[in-house]
Order: structure tokens, then sequence, then C-alpha cells
């Protein structure tokens, strides 16, 4: 029987956090094993590169270089099952990481023993969340509206200090003034249906900020 512990990579921004990962060791009985504790996503992929593991540790709130949901994508072409481990409490860019190929969410305020699980689960290609938190903010429905790729596009542009009325003709294709409008009302409306305020499109920018349909 093979007892040998899991070999685990982590990649956080804040080394505190890595430092503090270490107790997982101990806490999992010997099951788990960090071979590779790294700050920067160019280092991480060329020590995992060098010496494989048989999970990744992923935060998304990575400072500099690739975002995490990208980290997890060449994670996933390389064969290495990934568990984006976060303090991210949006639901969109978390979605968009499990999107991307994670194999588990555990929140950086749950317990041990709740991120120990999702790893192991990781390893065995069956994916996991640390706790009933994380599986609302993967499929709870009634937290984020379901926007359409159109709606987001025009917020996304507005967001970024485009003009109303020069919205449409920087889409792509793009639309008319009038389509503008009825995306955003569209936008407005499904807000509302959630029980969110919403006086007019600064206030559906806002809501969508909040969760994180906006990257950067």
């Amino acid at each position: 029987m093979n007892t040998s512990p899991l070999r685990l990579a982590a990649l956080d921004d804040h080394p505190v956090v890595l430092a503090g990962l270490q107790a997982i060791e101990q806490a999992s009985s010997g099951g788990l094993a960090i071979v590779h504790s790294v700050t920067e996503p160019e280092e991480f992929f060329r020590r995992v590169a060098e010496e494989p593991v048989d999970v990744a540790l992923v935060d998304l709130q990575l400072k500099d270089g690739l975002r995490g949901p990208e980290v997890v994508a060449q994670l996933d072409e390389m064969g290495i099952p990934s568990v984006v481990y976060t303090a991210e409490l949006r639901p969109m860019p978390i979605r968009r990481a499990v999107a991307a190929g994670a194999l588990g969410l555990a929140l950086k305020n749950d317990p041990l023993d709740g991120l120990i699980r999702t790893i192991q689960s990781a390893a065995a290609r069956e994916f996991a969340v640390s706790s009933q938190l994380a599986d609302v903010l993967i499929k709870g429905p009634s937290l984020t509206p379901r926007l359409a790729p159109r709606e987001i596009e025009a917020l996304e542009l507005l967001h970024q200090g485009i003009p109303r009325k020069s919205v449409g003709r920087l889409m792509n294709p793009p639309a008319s003034d009038s389509t503008v409008d009825t995306y955003l009302r569209r936008v407005s409306s499904k807000y509302r249906m959630l029980g969110r305020t919403v006086h007019g499109v600064p206030d559906a920018l806002s809501h969508a900020e909040r969760d994180g349909y906006f990257e950067g």
C-alpha cells in the first residue's frame, strides 16, 4: 500500500499565508506535504515543471502577473488538479476559476480540516468545497444575476469610463444607442429581481463591480 503523502504546490503573494499553510502537514497526520511554496506565478510554474506535484493551491487575488483563473487554466493543461484557496467572497471571480478547471474551492477562513478534505478530493479528480458557504458562492443562484455577454460588455465599457453615448459603437459588433439602453435596463431589472436597490445605471455598475463582473 502506497503511504506517500500527497505533494502540494502553493501559490499566494502573501508569505504569511504560505507560512501558515505549513500547518496542514501536521494536521493531515503526514498525508500532505508542501513541496513548493511560492509568491510569483513565473517561479511557481518553473518549480512545478521541474518537480511535479499532486495538487496545486492557488490564490485568486495575485498582485502581479497572471490572474488566478489563468493559473488554474495552465495547471489544467499540465494535468495538475488545482484548488482555489482564497479570501475572495465575490461570486464571479470564483466561478471564473471553477470554469477554468479548478477542482475545489477552499476559503481561507474555513477550518483546516475542510481544506484538507478539499485537497484530497482534488487529488482523486473529484470536485469538492471546504464549507457550505464555499458551495453557495459557486452555485447560489440568488447571489448574482445571470447577465448576458452583451450586457456585461456594455457594463464593462461604462466601468472603463466610456461615455454612455459611445458605448454602442465600441461594442463588438457595434450596437445602437437604443439597444445599449435595453441592455442596461435588463441589467437593472435583473438586480431588482434579486432584491437589490437599483435606481439607475450607476447602481447597477456598483452591484456588478461588487459581484466581481469586472476583472482588474
